[in-house]
C-alpha cells in the first residue's frame, strides 16, 4: 500500500476515533507523556526483550503549580534498569489529560495499562493504516534516500518531540528530561533533582494544544495547513 506523509492533525483525529476504548486512552497517554510503550504497558509478551514498566494508579499525582494543576506521572524506562522521570500534564490545557487521570484513579493500586504491546502495536496498525513517518537519508553500505515508514507506537513518540521544539519551544535538554534520554554529562547528579526538573519547561506547557491537535473539522479544514513536519531526525 502507498504511504501517504502523516500529519499531526489526522492521526491525532484517528487516536480520538480509536475504536477500542483502552487502547484509545493507551495512545492518548503514548503522545502526551511522549513515552516508549514498554514505558506504559505492564503485561510482558514472551517474547519481549525489554521488560514492560507501565505504571498503576499511584505513579500519578496532583500538585498545584502557579494557580493551575499539573498531573505529575512516574514513568520507568523498559532499558536501562528501568531508569526514572517525571512527566508533567498541564491538566487545565490538555483536553486528553481528563481520560488519562480517571484511568490512573480507577486503576488504583493496579497496573493502568494491563495490556500486551502486540495488542497495542495490532489496533495501531489498523488504526493508523496508510499513513507514514518520513526517515531522512542515512547511509549504511550505501547512500539511503529520504523514505516513509509505516506510522506505528513509536512514531508518536518522534511526533510528540517536535511538537514540543516547534510549538511549545523546549530546547534539546528540556526535550532529553522530557523524553528520558541519558544527558551526557552530569546524569548522575541529575537524578538527585528527579523530582524538581519538571520545573524547568513546565511554564512552556501552560497553554492550550496547538491547533492542528483535535481541530481537524469540517469548520476547519485549513488546520493542516500550517503544521510542523511531523518528525526531526532526534535520538528518541
Amino acid at each position: 500500500m502507498e504511504l501517504k506523509e502523516a500529519r499531526p492533525a489526522e492521526v491525532c483525529e484517528r487516536i480520538a476515533q480509536c475504536p477500542d476504548p483502552e487502547v484509545g486512552i493507551l495512545l492518548k497517554f503514548l503522545y502526551l507523556t511522549g513515552c516508549r510503550i514498554s514505558e506504559a504497558i505492564a503485561v510482558k509478551y514472551p517474547k519481549d526483550t525489554n521488560s514492560p514498566r507501565g505504571p498503576c494508579g499511584k505513579d500519578l499525582t496532583l500538585t498545584s503549580y502557579k494557580d493551575t494543576t499539573i498531573a505529575l506521572v512516574s514513568l520507568r524506562t523498559g532499558k536501562k534498569g528501568g531508569r526514572p522521570r517525571i512527566v508533567p500534564l498541564a491538566v487545565e490545557f490538555e483536553p486528553w489529560a481528563e481520560p488519562i487521570l480517571e484511568a490512573f484513579e480507577k486503576a488504583g493500586s493496579d497496573p493502568v495499562f494491563p495490556i500486551p504491546r502486540q495488542t497495542a502495536f495490532r489496533v495501531a496498525r489498523q488504526l493508523f493504516e496508510g499513513l507514514g513517518y518520513g526517515i531522512e537519508p542515512y547511509r549504511r553500505e550505501k547512500p539511503i534516500p529520504r523514505h516513509l515508514k509505516p506510522f506505528g507506537l513509536h512514531a508518536i513518540r518522534h511526533m510528540r518531540a517536535t511538537e514540543l521544539m516547534e510549538y511549545y519551544g523546549f530546547s534539546i535538554e528540556d526535550l532529553a528530561l522530557y523524553l528520558g534520554w541519558e544527558l551526557r554529562f552530569g546524569a548522575s547528579v541529575a537524578r538527585r533533582y528527579l523530582h524538581l526538573q519538571w520545573q524547568r519547561y513546565v511554564d512552556l506547557l501552560l497553554k492550550p494544544p496547538p491547533p492542528w491537535r483535535g481541530m481537524l473539522t469540517a469548520e476547519n479544514p485549513s488546520v493542516r495547513m500550517d503544521q510542523p513536519s511531523t518528525t526531526k531526525e532526534v535520538e528518541v
